[in-house]
């Protein structure tokens, strides 16, 4: 063919085909630039044999021209294509290569172009015109890159980045120099991480590790087994052993101090020899240069300087102490004020919170003790126990609020929840039990054991109760309960004993009255000076009956008592001196003559509920004696009456129920032996008459 014959004009579709083409017979001359299209070339029609060595080049072909479509299998190569003839402008959008693509020099692409492998192009390579990319990010399984050994170098070749062996070390370099190695011991780092150096097993570093902003240590002789981590920690080390310092200038100055531990900033920092500390917190024992100190919280022991044995775990905890020794806190501001106080122990938030430089104190509880300045010798157990205590000495308190509002008293016991709550400045106290002596403020020298024991009790003194509820009213001093309600129910009633369950129970005002005995004198309530001895002695089952208001009255027993022992007999005072308006008694043997003694057997109405004696009850004892309303009765005869008050041998009492003193009889029976003895004399003469 002629030069420009063959154009895309005068070929028709699909009429050229590899039949119709002889070996060769396609050359770069005989065809017009972009004459070769898709649409002219019949499929498989291109064939190697066809087409001349370089007759294709980007002028005889349009954009897109040549698709998989067109030629045969292997039918292009190298041979026939000149150099960067085929780009991406003459190439369909994408080249499917199934099977070996083998290129004799360069696959030279564009930006973006990607070279995609696998049948979902799970990995793709590509230039964006910035960077390269090997893209595996939408892979389903692991990228491998497999080398006997693997090296990264700088941009011309002169300077290793990084090195991987097979079975051997990896190795990182910076500026061509080692940094980084791998050994089947482990890593070798030659310079800081992030600006930390690290000494380890050094010369006179024994067993010791240091990781630091600089790692430098003082002149190190013989330290070993330290362990230090943080700026400046081990600063000054030289023969110091078996510490421990983690933060900034942890134990920074320690130069022969040994076994200590300082966990924080600043923790004990100042220490220079002072051994067995522990501190544990930003500033713990950060000036203390003592020994056997334990810190543990923020500021812990901060400005202790020589004090030794000192323990303190919370916030501000003993932050004040300088040179005090054996003091233990623990809790947020236990002890945060003390200087030199010695030997306390305050366990609690703010427990001796105020506390300077007493001594002596124990405190357990939350503000326990909490405004305690130089007040010692005290001990606060409970929640807010002699918390506002400020000078008193020698006070115990255990239970919530115990003491609470104690200032300045002093001596003062309290055990239990609300004990001596609201004392203030009273000393010599004993409360025991909930509540007891709640309300005391200033009321000294009283005692008071059992729950709500004299816990109405404000300034009343010198009053003792023993047993639940016992004086749990009482405002009047000198009194003395025992038994769980006794003198429940006191008032201003003073000076008065009551010993045994519920004796004295409904006294209000009464005074010096004196009951020993389950319920004894338990119906008294404003008489005065009476005794009660025994089982509900002064009530309605005694030989008394209820006594209330009634004074000046001595009960012995109830009326279930058969017997009464005693080894002598009593002595009455009868001091002339001490009576007055005295009178000639006047019954005698006419009286005697008119009594009529009886034997009998006591079936008392008060061992009946109705009062009505059936014989049920009726005692075994046979007695002898008279009845008292038979001898009222003769009484009367002679102006002696039990309402007036001037009856000598009968009794009365406020329930109704009559008695006999039977000595009284005696000056009665005198009469009358009088009496007789006259009438006998006068017989005797009457006979010598004869």
């Amino acid at each position: 063919m002629a030069n420009t014959k063959v154009t895309s004009g005068v070929i028709k579709d699909d009429a050229v085909g590899a039949d119709q083409l002889a070996s060769n017979s396609v050359v770069t001359a005989s065809i017009n630039d972009n004459a070769i299209t898709t649409a002219k070339i019949a499929d498989d029609a291109i064939l190697t044999a066809k087409i001349s060595n370089s007759a294709i080049t980007n002028a005889k072909m349009s954009a897109n021209s040549v698709d998989s479509d067109q030629y045969v299998d292997a039918s292009i190569d190298t041979a026939h294509i000149r150099d960067a003839q085929i780009t991406s402008a003459k190439l369909d959008t994408n080249i499917a290569v199934s099977g070996t693509l083998t290129l004799g020099s360069h696959l030279i692409m564009g930006d973006n172009d990607r070279i995609k492998i696998g049948s979902g192009t799970d990995l793709e390579i590509y230039h964006d015109g910035s960077d390269t990319f090997i893209d595996d990010s939408t892979g389903t399984g692991n990228l491998y890159v497999l080398s006997n050994q693997f090296l990264v170098n700088n941009a011309n070749g002169t300077q290793n980045m990084g090195r991987f062996a097979d079975g051997g070390a990896v190795t990182l370099y910076y500026a061509g120099a080692v940094k980084l190695e791998t050994a089947s011991g482990g890593v070798t780092v030659t310079g800081a991480i992030n600006g930390a150096t690290i000494k380890a097993d050094t010369t006179n570093f024994e067993n010791s590790y240091l990781i630091s902003q600089n790692a430098n240590t003082g002149t190190l002789s013989g330290a070993s087994a330290n362990t230090g981590f943080g700026d400046s920690v081990f600063a000054a080390l030289t023969t110091g052993t078996s510490n421990v310092a983690i933060g900034n200038a942890a134990m920074a100055a320690n130069t022969t101090g040994d076994q200590n531990t300082a966990v924080g900033a600043l923790a004990l920092d100042a220490n220079t020899t002072g051994i067995r500390n522990v501190a544990l917190g930003v500033e713990a024992l950060t000036d203390s240069n003592g020994t056997n100190n334990t810190a543990l919280g923020h500021t812990a022991l901060a400005n202790l300087t020589t004090g030794n044995s000192n323990t303190a775990v919370g916030y501000n905890t003993l932050t004040a102490l300088t040179t005090g020794g054996s003091m233990v806190a623990v809790g947020t501001d236990a002890f945060a004020a003390n200087t030199v106080g010695d030997k306390g122990t305050a366990i609690g938030f703010a427990a001796l919170a105020a506390n300077t430089t007493a001594v002596h104190n124990t405190a357990l509880g939350y503000q326990a003790l909490t405004a305690n300045t130089t007040g010692g010798n005290n001990t606060a157990v409970g929640k807010g126990a002699l918390d506002a205590n400020t000078t008193a000495t020698n006070n115990t308190a255990m239970g919530v609020d115990a003491l609470g509002a104690n200032t300045t008293g002093q001596y003062n016991t309290a055990l239990g929840s609300g004990a001596l709550l609201s004392n203030t400045t009273a000393n010599d106290n004993v409360a025991i039990g909930l509540n007891s002596l709640v309300l005391n403020t200033t009321g000294v020298s009283n005692t008071a054991i059992g729950s709500y024991a004299l816990d109405a009790n404000t300034t009343s003194s010198y009053s003792t109760a023993v047993g639940t509820d016992a004086l749990t009213t009482s405002t009047g001093p000198y009194n003395t309960a025992m038994g769980v309600g006794a003198m429940g129910n006191n008032t201003t009633g003073q000076q008065n004993t009551a010993i045994g369950y519920h004796s004295c129970v409904s006294q209000t005002t009464a005074l010096y009255n004196s009951a020993l005995g389950l319920q004894s004198g338990r119906d008294v309530t404003s008489g005065s000076d009476n005794v009660f001895l025994g089982y509900r002695a002064g009530d309605g089952p005694s030989p008394s009956g209820s006594i209330t208001t009634q004074s000046n009255n001595i009960v012995i027993g109830n009326n279930s008592s058969t017997n009464a022992y005693i080894k002598i007999a009593w002595t009455v005072t009868s001091d002339k001196r001490d009576k007055t308006d005295i009178e000639p008694l006047t019954m005698g043997l006419d009286l005697v003559n008119k009594l009529e003694p009886v034997t009998y057997k006591w079936d008392m109405r008060s061992d009946y509920e109705d009062g009505n004696p059936n014989g049920t009850h009726k005692k075994e004892k046979l007695c002898g004696g008279l009845l008292a309303q038979d001898v009222e009765k003769l009484e009367r005869e002679y102006g002696y009456k039990v309402e007036d008050k001037t009856s000598i041998l009968t009794d009365k009492n406020a329930d109704g129920n009559y008695g006999l003193t039977y000595e009284k009889f005696v000056p009665v029976l005198i009469n009358a032996v009088q009496e007789l003895s006259t009438q006998v004399e006068e017989l005797k003469a009457k006979l010598e008459d004869k």
